[in-house]
């Protein structure tokens, strides 16, 4: 990383909390992609765990083709979490040293990112809608269906505030990299 040039002065700190964005954002993907990979070997040795099927009540080839679709998905997300992973670090690290390329990719991934804490946002609010279904079988147990709709309240809340933080952090990273673009090489 290049150090601060003198004649443009100290990097603003708006920058700064961008690139942070950035950097815990590559380090949480980081770790999925790790979790991901864990699962990935797991997996891989589940169909020598044919004596599962006993405790599971599943025949051993449902058995194995869930741990199939299981090491299929675990790849794949290893791979897509990895990718993230280094291209959020490298952004942030090259947003701390002015590169103008880093600005670029810092404006791509935040997009990305909005794109999807923004639908996992949404999903997560309309989650919390009780099914009529569910309000017809629980008409004799009202107090049991209160419960179940605070239940369901407070999932929701939780979600919009486990998604709507990063979607927000996102949201700034990409208003400061586009508006404070002369700041870069």
């Amino acid at each position: 990383m290049a150090p601060a040039d003198p004649e443009r002065g100290a990097l603003p700190g708006s920058l700064v909390a961008a690139a942070m964005v950035l950097l815990v954002g590559g380090v949480f993907a980081a770790f999925a992609a790790l979790f991901l990979a864990f699962l990935w070997f797991v997996a891989d040795a589940l169909p020598g765990f044919a004596a599962l099927t006993e405790f599971a009540d599943l025949p051993e080839e449902d058995f194995r083709a869930a741990a199939d679709v299981l090491w299929q998905v675990a790849g794949i997300g290893t791979l897509v979490f990895g990718a993230v992973a280094i291209g959020e670090l490298a952004a942030g690290a090259g947003i701390l040293g002015r590169l103008g390329w880093a600005r670029i990719l810092g404006i791509v991934l935040s997009a990305l990112a909005i794109v999807v804490w923004g639908l996992l946002f949404l999903a997560a609010a309309t989650a919390g809608q009780t099914d009529p279904s569910l309000v017809e079988a629980f008409r004799d147990y009202p107090e049991a269906l209160a419960a179940f709709d605070r239940l369901t309240t407070a999932g929701t809340v939780f979600g919009m505030i486990f998604y709507g933080l990063p979607l927000v952090c996102y949201a700034y990273a990409l208003v400061i990299l586009i508006w404070r673009g002369s700041e870069f090489e």
